[in-house]
């Protein structure tokens, strides 16, 4: 990740979904199979996908993340 200022960043399924140009549901299943790390804010709650994760999977698949368009 080019900035630390990110690293400790969680990110709402949306905000991934615009930074990678997918929908919000390709998000949770990405998060399903294993792709995306993510934390439950609540046991039945809201996912959040640290920006970390996403760098890694980014890295993995060869997207460029314009980290400054979102956060």
């Amino acid at each position: 990740m080019k900035q630390d200022r990110f690293t400790n960043k969680f990110l709402r399924a949306s905000e991934v979904a615009a930074l990678i140009g997918c929908s919000t549901q390709w998000v949770g299943a990405l998060v399903m199979e294993g792709e995306l790390e993510s934390h439950r804010l609540r046991p039945l709650g809201w996912h959040r996908i640290p920006a970390a994760s996403l760098e890694e999977y980014a890295k993995r698949n060869d997207i460029r993340i314009d980290w400054e368009s979102v956060l």
